[in-house]
């Protein structure tokens, strides 16, 4: 009877796939990156009616092909209040932390919510949600 394959192709026929499919070495599938950046950490301070709203932002894929490349400031309406670019990627400042100055905050919102935003897939679908502590309206 003959060999459908040579003992030699044998395991290359199996190992190949295998590194085609981006396995770990305990045989597990390495897990796609992540397709938006995460909001880990913020708080918002104020000082003289305005905020300086600090964030933590985890985006391990970043690269100079993709990268988190912004962060917004959103009223409880989720209507945006302010924009923070990047100008670089961070791929080896994981997560990163940066404080974003002078933020306006109407003193009737009592609530914000943060986004990231990645430079190929755009806004996260999630916020990162801050409770204000604002003065009383009289």
């Amino acid at each position: 009877m003959r060999r459908a394959f040579k003992s030699g192709l044998f395991p290359l026929m199996i190992l190949i796939p295998l590194v085609l499919t981006g396995c770990s070495d305990d045989g597990n599938p390495e897990p796609p990156p992540p397709e938006y950046p995460e909001i880990v950490d913020a708080v918002a301070e104020r000082s003289h009616g305005r905020f300086t709203v600090t964030v933590t932002v985890s985006s391990p894929y970043d690269s100079s092909e993709r990268w988190a490349d912004a962060v917004r400031v959103l009223d409880s309406e989720h209507e945006p209040l302010h924009v923070h670019e990047f100008d670089h990627p961070h791929p080896t400042e994981q997560p990163f932390t940066r404080s974003i100055p002078d933020v306006g905050i109407p003193i009737d919102v009592t609530e914000i919510h943060l986004q990231a935003r990645d430079s190929s897939n755009g806004w996260s679908p999630t916020t990162f949600d801050i409770d204000l502590d604002q003065p009383e309206i009289p």
